[in-house]
């Protein structure tokens, strides 16, 4: 396990990249599936999560994103294994990431410690139909004049790589992972030439802390911080919860005057015992918000019990076999 541990230290201290972060989620806290690999099995059922993002609304082109993950515990070799679907799109661009999870879980007095890594694939694409260059003719047709931009949707494919660690116990849980660790490189063919898109390697850490109020009352702050290994991006909520029935938060998402993006509010309830259901809004606090009208996020979180909870019998001799 410590030459686990001194890999991952590695390669988090290693790889530096150039471009944008993994998709945001305000949400996530509900939602760690998708951004560490090493939480399949942290739970004692089937864990399944969809989640649907809409960012800065009104804005065309703006990021939209779409996730689903399940995972579930195998206790027969102290392991989690999972799924996980991520579909975001940004203006011309899509990008779709598929993993499957698996994590080595060991059991301690004080909690669970994990190691994990999802292996996958992602492909990306470009919808050339709704790019424009500044020299292009679009009268009667597209015309780029530029040969390393696509007329029309044009995608690829590339191999993906996850790893991370986490740490949970009934208050406590905190984890770090790196995704998109390859930084593979997707081809897409323009009309004449072709291009290299890579997907850069990012770093996520994740933590939070359940604080007992009183009997129906649980508070748990958690924070998110991402990065790119050049630019970072935190986001912090505070959430409320009534009997484990009923939620409500706030969060807040910014680390410096620069990168400061939006508050906002959060809300979900317990349908039934195995369906919990939520959403958030983010009012946006930069200059976008003269032209966005925020950001709407919701979930569904399904969960299906695998282990029996019940108490063993009471044993009774019986004289006559004795």
């Amino acid at each position: 396990m410590k030459n686990i541990f001194a890999t991952l230290a590695l390669i988090l201290a290693f790889f530096g990249v150039q471009a944008q972060l993994y998709p945001q989620f305000t949400n996530f806290a509900h939602n760690r599936n998708v951004l560490n690999p090493a939480v399949s099995g942290s739970e004692e059922y089937i864990d399944i999560v969809a989640l649907y993002r809409a960012q800065w609304v009104g804005i065309e082109g703006a990021p939209s994103t779409q996730s689903l993950s399940a995972s579930m515990p195998i206790y027969r070799i102290k392991s989690g294994v999972g799924l996980m679907v991520v579909n975001d799109m940004l203006g011309a661009q899509r990008t779709t990431t598929v993993h499957a999870t698996y994590a080595y879980r060991m059991k301690f007095k004080f909690g669970n410690l994990a190691a994990g890594v999802g292996l996958g694939f992602f492909q990306k694409g470009i919808d050339g139909g709704k790019l424009r260059s500044p020299e292009g003719i679009y009268t009667g047709g597209i015309n780029h004049q530029d040969n390393f931009i696509p007329d029309q949707l044009v995608s690829g494919i590339a191999p993906d790589l996850s790893v991370g660690i986490y740490f949970n116990n009934k208050k406590l849980y905190t984890g770090v992972s790196v995704n998109n660790l390859l930084a593979s490189k997707v081809t897409i063919d323009g009309q004449g030439s072709s291009s290299k898109i890579s997907t850069p390697r990012s770093l996520n850490f994740l933590a939070g802390y359940s604080i007992e109020l009183n009997r129906n009352l649980k508070l748990q702050p958690n924070v998110l911080l991402q990065s790119d290994f050049r630019t970072f991006q935190t986001s912090v909520n505070l959430i409320l919860y009534y009997k484990d029935n009923f939620h409500g938060g706030l969060a807040f998402r910014g680390s410096t005057a620069n990168n400061i993006d939006g508050f906002s509010a959060l809300f979900g309830v317990r349908l039934v015992k195995q369906l919990h259901i939520g959403y958030s809004y983010d009012f946006s606090l930069s200059k976008l918000n003269q032209v966005n009208s925020g950001s709407h996020e919701v979930f569904a979180r399904y969960i299906i019990n695998i282990k029996d909870g019940s108490k063993p019998g009471k044993i009774i001799y019986n004289p006559r076999f004795l």
